[in-house]
């Protein structure tokens, strides 16, 4: 089977389509791969792939123009290597099922839905696997059991049927992670719809098999370039899981033609386990075909990908006689080009106009250096200038803009499109005004929006009344008087929408997002080509006083809801930090994928004006998750901090059973320790947690034996509020001061004899994804009782000639995010010890407990209900199985030695009780 040495690899590069160039590689090579964090790294760093490829031909050279992928090879050219866990050809023949996989596994048929189910609906030819559907609104379906999470299924199918009548065909709709069940069995599947109007679809969904009910989870989306007319359907569909991310995508199979992009995508928090793999033919309701339609499957192959990325670097290689020739290929994921250089700072409002589907007429930040005349145009056509007597860079309106233009005393800001603009328009921006006494003398500004003064609207902004007031074209009628608190220092959005209906124009003013008042102009044409901030010349006698300008937009109609562009401009203050991830990435192109509930993150602060990795770590350092790239798509993906707290092992593997080979070794170093942290806000407040008391506290260790002595830490994070920060603090707090061993290296040889041939064994290995919990049990020979329980920061990856596969994970305690769970679990003890001494077989303890500070002294529970549970005493831990006593000292009854210590141990009066598992209140959503 897949799973078997020597290993089935492939390697595909996209040029111009993903291309297969497995035979290619030097497999005496090794390929290695690296994900997640190294030894001691704070951050994820970018995935890396190294390889060897044959280049006798030449080809691998980028610059040989006789290469055969010359022009199509180079830096950044996506690549994805990985290995092939299943194939079936159908090349063999079985009447009434489909029999055997090419690579061992079992088909399981004779399942599905629709007419009289008989075997002989399954059949092999020699050519292909076929389903026989006799009746509309049926499907039959064939799966191979196991534990598979993170696949790539893909087949391809034809139908003799053209054209399709009534109601759809379904064709090579592949199925992963079926759970055991049987016909009620739950699964996902990509569905590929030929529609009767030709069209194919494809979207995703899960099959409840509890209910029958199939449920779409996203799509269908419309792929008009697979569809066909050549008196059959063929397609190929393929379907892949990574963690809890779904994605499929359809091509008509001719040649190497899978395309780039993947047509649908869906994130579903129920997919977390493994299961099994299969292909689904269905018939809808309402097709008038000729029954039954046979479905001719070919070409089955499940696989998993190891690592996508873009080509960082090639190294045309040779020997003297240069008749050896190879080139050394790196691969990285997305991260290494987002770091690479100096990217530009980029604000939340810029990457919101020039990312949205509404695209402007004009767009002006206004945010150009102090040396600049002219304003830069970030987005729009045939914009003109953005100048006047002004000073760039001279104001700070909001600490998440960068400076912007002043206008001081009686000078102007023009922003002027090339060309006039009829009919209806919206107009936003920001202005601010600092300095200068208001209230003592009159300071009026002007706000022309349109053409010529004689067409403009006139909106004048009045600081001695404190009112905005608008006046109409042409008739220069105030039209409306407000009194929005704007000479308030703080910067403001303004906006201004010109509707016109018929020979008649509506208008509305917007003040923060608000709308302040609305009315119309009989008898006149909506026109605009140009926005002029402008003080009254006569009025502009203080120096001191400084208005200010920025972001000036047009758009053509309404453009974009006011209240999403009001949101933009102050940097989505309150998003949730996995929210503003996945948006950051969407507007930049990037593919995303996620862990956990990106809801439950923590809320932000204003988007600072930084680059497109510098928002991402902000959100990443509030909310104290994981920013990463996955593994099967070039892409980053986010793991929350919820997701990480009591998550269930991944992987546990037995030291004693070779699972674990050599060397194994603990660190027990202060790299990680911190007992004083300050968590300060971004331009906010801060707060302090320290461990005065308990392991690895403050105190000077020749007078606590818990005492480490001081390590301490600031850390600065852009949360939304001041009460976030002792949460984070404290959250910090606990991991410095967990005292238990980190495992820089956890080395699993897949080819070892007692996990080569262990398929459950070596797909939960090889499922570990960045940050996934593991165990290793069954340490006593290396004097460690009781189980290590560890995060997987990262790991390295070796595959060579096939016959081996080494993965060694980088791993930290897994303690800290080990969480309490209110009304459920039960909160540990500082300050209980034994009162007297115990041998080695006592199961009656004597444990006293102090009152700690002020607060009320609480003793252990006495309820049956809470009973057993386990308490750690001197290394020992033991289960309880009930407790006596209403005042201290308590009568505990125990089970000694559960981790099973070699001849049991005795403890002296004041040994310290806790809890054998030591949780805390989780840190996860801090709202």
């Amino acid at each position: 089977m897949g799973l078997t040495f020597p290993r089935s690899v492939f390697m595909e590069m996209f040029l111009n389509a993903w291309t297969p160039v497995t035979t290619s590689m030097r497999q005496t090579s090794p390929v290695t791969i690296t994900r997640g964090r190294g030894n001691e790294q704070g951050k994820v760093a970018p995935s890396k792939l190294t390889a060897v490829m044959h280049n006798s031909t030449g080809d691998f050279s980028p610059g040989n123009p006789k290469g055969v992928y010359y022009g199509l090879l180079g830096r950044n050219t996506p690549v994805r290597f990985g290995l092939i866990y299943a194939t079936d050809d159908f090349n063999d023949t079985v009447v009434n099922g489909w029999g055997n996989l090419d690579t061992g596994e079992t088909w399981v048929t004779t399942t599905g839905a629709g007419g009289t189910i008989a075997a002989s609906d399954w059949q092999k030819d020699g050519n292909s696997g076929n389903h026989s559907v006799p009746v509309a609104n049926g499907y039959r379906l064939s799966w191979v059991d196991g534990d598979y999470r993170d696949l790539e299924v893909a087949a391809t199918t034809r139908v003799d049927v053209d054209p399709v009548n009534g109601g759809d065909i379904e064709l090579a709709n592949v199925m992963l992670r079926k759970t055991d069940g049987g016909a009620t069995a739950s699964y996902y599947f990509a569905r590929c719809v030929v529609a009767s109007t030709q069209m194919v679809r494809i979207s995703i969904l899960h099959h409840d098999g509890a209910s029958g009910v199939d449920t779409v989870l996203v799509g269908p989306v419309n792929v008009p370039e697979a569809i066909q007319s050549a008196g059959h359907k063929t397609l190929r569909v393929k379907c892949q899981a990574e963690a809890q991310t779904l994605r499929a995508k359809v091509w008509i199979p001719n040649g190497n033609n899978e395309p780039y992009a993947w047509h649908v995508a869906v994130h579903d928090e129920r997919l977390t386990a493994g299961g099994g793999f299969g292909i689904r033919s269905s018939v809808a309701s309402g097709n008038t075909n000729t029954k039954p339609i046979v479905f001719q499957n070919t070409d089955f192959q499940v696989r998993e990908v190891r690592l996508a990325g873009e080509i960082s670097d090639l190294r045309p290689r040779w020997d003297v006689t240069h008749k050896i020739k190879w080139v050394e290929m790196e691969a990285a994921g997305i991260l290494r080009r987002l770091t690479q250089g100096k990217p530009p700072a980029t604000s939340a409002i810029e990457r919101f106009v020039v990312s949205n589907a509404i695209q402007p007429l004009a767009f002006w930040p206004l945010d150009d250096g102090e040396l600049s005349a002219v304003g830069r145009v970030a987005a729009g056509s045939q914009a003109y200038e953005a100048s006047g007597v002004v000073t760039f860079g001279a104001a700070r309106v909001a600490t998440w803009l960068n400076p912007v233009v002043a206008i001081q005393q009686d000078r102007g800001l023009v922003c002027r499109r090339s060309t006039v603009h009829t009919g209806s328009y919206t107009v936003h921006l920001m202005f601010s005004y600092v300095g200068g006494n208001y209230s003592s003398a009159t300071y009026v500004d002007r706000l022309f929006i349109g053409l010529h003064e004689g067409a403009a609207w006139i909106i004048t902004i009045d600081s001695f009344t404190g009112k905005i007031s608008l006046a109409d074209p042409l008739t220069f009628v105030t039209a409306l008087d407000v009194f929005p608190a704007v000479f308030d220092t703080k910067v403001h959005h303004l906006a201004f929408r010109s509707t016109q209906s018929g020979a008649d124009v509506i208008w509305t003013l917007y003040i923060d997002g608000e709308s302040v008042g609305s009315g119309t102009k009989t008898g006149f044409t909506s026109s605009i080509d140009k926005v002029l901030f402008q003080l009254d010349a006569d009025l502009s006698s203080d120096s001191t006083r400084v208005r200010s300008a920025c972001n000036v937009i047009m758009y053509d109609g309404a453009g974009p809801a006011v209240s999403d562009v009001y949101d933009a401009m102050f940097g989505h203050v309150g998003d949730k930090a996995g929210r503003r991830i996945e948006r950051v990435c969407t507007q930049a192109g990037i593919p995303f994928d996620y862990v956990g509930s990106l809801d439950d993150t923590a809320p932000m602060g204003p988007q600072r004006t930084l680059s497109t990795e510098g928002v991402l770590r902000e959100c990443e350092d509030a909310d104290r998750g994981t920013l990463y790239e996955p593994r099967s798509v070039a892409g980053l993906a986010y793991r929350t901090l919820g997701s990480l707290y009591n998550q269930a092992h991944q992987a546990v593997l037995d030291y004693s059973a070779g699972h674990v080979a050599p060397p194994l070794h603990p660190t027990g170093d202060d790299k990680e320790t911190r007992n004083k942290i300050t968590v300060k806000r971004q331009d906010g407040g801060q707060a302090e947690a320290v461990q005065e008391s308990g392991p690895l506290n403050v105190n000077d260790p020749g007078t606590d034996p818990d005492g480490v002595g001081v390590y301490d830490v600031s850390v600065t994070v852009n949360s939304e509020s001041d009460d976030q920060l002792p949460y984070i603090a404290g959250h910090l707090l606990r991991i410095g001061t967990t005292d238990e061993d980190r495992y820089p290296k956890v080395h699993v040889n897949l080819a070892a004899p007692n996990v080569d041939g262990n398929a459950e064994k070596e797909l939960s290995v090889m499922a570990v994804n960045i940050d996934d919990r593991l165990a290793i049990d069954n340490l006593t020979a290396a004097d460690i009782y009781g189980s290590v329980d560890q995060l997987a920061r990262g790991y390295t990856e070796v595959i060579k000639t096939a016959h081996d596969h080494d993965i060694t994970f980088n791993t930290a305690p897994s303690a800290p995010y080990t969480a309490f769970t209110l009304d459920s679990d039960r909160p540990d003890s500082n300050t209980s010890t034994l009162a007297a001494g115990v041998n080695t077989s006592a199961t009656s303890l004597s444990v006293a407990t102090t009152q700690e500070g002020s607060a009320p002294l609480t003793l252990w529970t006495t309820d049956a209900a809470d009973f057993p549970f386990t308490i750690e005493v001197g290394g020992e831990v033991m289960t309880v199985t009930a407790i006596s006593g209403s005042s201290s000292p308590q009568t505990f009854t125990v089970t000694r030695n559960v981790n099973s210590l070699p001849g049991g141990k005795s403890h002296s009066a004041g040994a310290q009780v806790r809890l054998a598992i030591d949780a805390a209140l989780a840190l996860q959503g801090q709202g």
